[in-house]
């Protein structure tokens, strides 16, 4: 049996100082789209084949939005919009992307 070939990792050459990180891509909308659809109908998490954590989301408010929202089903408690409010009402993170009017909240 053949021994496994060596990879060699890159460095940078002697005066081109460290490799520029990658930023990972994402998807704001696509984002604000699965919000919208948990916020719908909560079992969408349970038919999830992977399952999703706050923080895969890039925009941090809406990790913050998932993980209540994840809180509130553990607790037998439905995650809607209106159960969403209260906890949101006065978020300076909301208020600086435009308050409810953001995608993920245009229904509060």
């Amino acid at each position: 049996m053949a021994e496994p070939e060596k990879v060699t990792p890159i460095k940078p050459q002697a005066g081109e100082g460290e490799l520029p990180l990658r930023k990972l891509p994402a998807n704001l909308e696509a984002e604000a789209a699965f919000l919208g659809a948990v916020l719908i109908d909560n079992r969408v998490i349970e038919e999830l084949q992977v399952p999703i954590r706050p923080e895969h989301f890039f925009e941090a408010l809406h990790a913050r939005i998932y993980e209540r929202v994840l809180t509130l089903i553990e607790r037998n408690a439905t995650a809607s919009p209106v159960t969403l409010r209260p906890f949101f009402e006065a978020d300076e993170a909301l208020k600086e992307l435009g308050g409810t009017s953001w995608p993920c909240c245009a229904n509060w």
